[in-house]
């Protein structure tokens, strides 16, 4: 995983100096990608500076000829989260779980009542995330939408993919509800991925093989995870973390072009 940084600013004028005359600094940008940890990263501004203040990096040659003007920066850059993911965690996997809101959702709820006074709730779901959860059951994996809130708009939405492992649970007890899908699966928590965004989705998260997260995920969840999406819950993060699992089990474009040529017949 890379790290993109800038360091900058851009430099420009600085000022005039009395013998040699106006001073100016080449304008500069640096931007590089890293990974891990930097030991001290130094970058030389080629120009003819002069004045008090100006020291070297440690270890320069003392009889060197101060032509710039070197800075030094000590950096430790964490790694990014939402680069590939590690093959090998995303070949073991055969089980994917998705949370519903926070994650297939933007965690927004619609709660409004008829002229009859019935209660009705409206949720927002993406169409491309759930292309992303039919590329998954198309590669052959198994897929299951575990939510800590009861919904008819989650019912619905995992009738309209054919998600038949649909489970909810109106306190969040979502760890009982795994331990026994996996037990009838015959699976092992290293088989398993799951997508979370909050607290509630922990006690499964810290068992998963493959642990990932949305964009919009509390720190909680990021701390722990293997990979975050660049997009967040609801718009679009779904279908990001299925187009990575595919891509990194070497598969994401067979599904693609068997999508397409069974339906240009």
């Amino acid at each position: 995983m890379q790290t993109e940084l800038s360091l900058g600013p851009e430099f420009d004028h600085f000022g005039k100096d009395p013998v040699s005359g106006p001073e100016i600094r080449p304008r500069h940008r640096a931007d590089v990608e890293l990974g891990g940890e930097l030991g001290g990263l130094f970058l030389q501004l080629e120009a003819p500076f002069h004045g008090p203040g100006l020291f070297r990096r440690p270890g320069a040659d003392p009889g060197r000829p101060v032509a710039g003007l070197e800075i030094g920066v000590g950096l430790f850059v964490a790694d990014r989260l939402d680069g590939p993911i590690d093959a090998d965690l995303a070949r073991r996997v055969k089980l994917v779980i998705f949370d519903v809101d926070g994650v297939l959702t933007d965690a927004g709820v619609y709660i409004g009542a008829t002229a009859s006074g019935e209660t009705t709730e409206l949720k927002r779901f993406d169409i491309q995330d759930g292309v992303g959860l039919k590329m998954l059951m198309w590669s052959g994996l198994e897929v299951a939408i575990v939510s800590g809130r009861v919904s008819e708009a989650t019912v619905l939405r995992a009738r309209e993919l054919e998600v038949l492992e649909c489970h909810q649970d109106p306190h969040a007890h979502k760890l009982g509800i795994v331990e026994e899908l996996l037990r009838r699966k015959a699976l092992q928590w290293s088989e398993v991925a799951m997508l979370a965004d909050d607290i509630p989705d922990l006690a499964v998260l810290r068992r998963v093989g493959l642990k990932a997260a949305v964009a919009n995920a509390t720190s909680h969840v990021v701390d722990i995870c293997d990979w975050q999406s660049r997009r967040p819950g609801g718009h679009g993060a779904a279908r990001e973390f299925c187009d990575a699992l595919l891509a990194a089990r070497g598969e994401l474009d067979d599904v693609v072009e068997r999508y397409v040529d069974e339906r240009s017949k």
